[in-house]
């Protein structure tokens, strides 16, 4: 019967330690995931790096735009302003040991480029030479493209992972769309809706600059005068 009784103790006690430890073992894992034990567990999670794909995304770093600071994949330190001639830059922030990411590897090396609308042009960043293969992306960097590493350009970006876009204006030297794909055409359906904004606003500002220059020469809305023809070289009218 002691023995028995002593048996029977021993298993409660066994028995015990490992509540305690899965109680302890679960209140760790509820510290790391940052998770709020009182949560309704029927309630989805959120999918932690996962990206919805040809969708723009928000980013943090909406608004003026760092020149691209690193190293090429010859480890030469280069600048490359996104500010500069023309429409704009786009920005593809791609990895060497991405698969997704080759598809715009290929699409920036071959005519694809290309296709980009007139006046805009292409730069990829990767991450520095600490965290990616340098003899990879030297063997992936396209001849016409200028190809920065530079974790520290991933970081101003607010880059969340690769593939990933952003489209800086010249004009304005601001990140005026960002967004991940999957496939080219994504991209420049992506950079064509950023484009189209620009360029609605761009002639929204333009019609309020000149009706503000007619209201300061006196000549307001319905004015009969702005329905007259206006002359032409000949002496007609038109």
């Amino acid at each position: 019967m002691t023995i028995l009784v002593t048996v029977e103790t021993c298993l409660l006690v066994v028995i015990g330690l490992l509540v305690a430890g899965l109680l302890r073992s679960h209140a760790e894992i509820v510290k790391a995931l940052n998770l709020d034990p009182d949560r309704d567990v029927t309630e989805p999670m959120p999918a932690a790096g996962v990206y919805a794909p040809n969708r723009p995304i928000e980013n943090p770093t909406m608004g003026r735009a760092e020149d691209l600071r690193g190293v090429t994949p010859t480890l030469a330190p280069v600048v490359v302003p996104v500010a500069a001639a023309g429409r704009g830059t786009l920005v593809a922030f791609l990895s060497s040991g991405c698969l997704t990411c080759y598809e715009f590897w290929d699409a920036l090396a071959d005519d694809r480029v290309h296709t980009l609308p007139e006046g805009a042009r292409a730069a990829i960043v990767t991450k520095g030479p600490d965290d990616e293969s340098v003899a990879k992306v030297r063997d992936l960097a396209p001849p016409d493209v200028p190809v920065v590493m530079s974790t520290e350009t991933w970081d101003a970006y607010g880059v969340p992972g690769a593939p990933y876009f952003a489209w800086v204006e010249a004009a304005s030297g601001t990140v005026e769309g960002v967004g991940a794909a999957t496939q080219w055409a994504s991209v420049l359906r992506l950079l064509e809706d950023s484009l189209a904004e620009t360029d609605t606003a761009d002639a929204a500002a333009s019609a309020d600059s000149d009706e503000a220059t007619l209201i300061a020469a006196g000549i307001y809305p319905g004015d009969p005068t702005l329905d007259q023809p206006l002359p032409v070289a000949n002496g007609g009218t038109q």
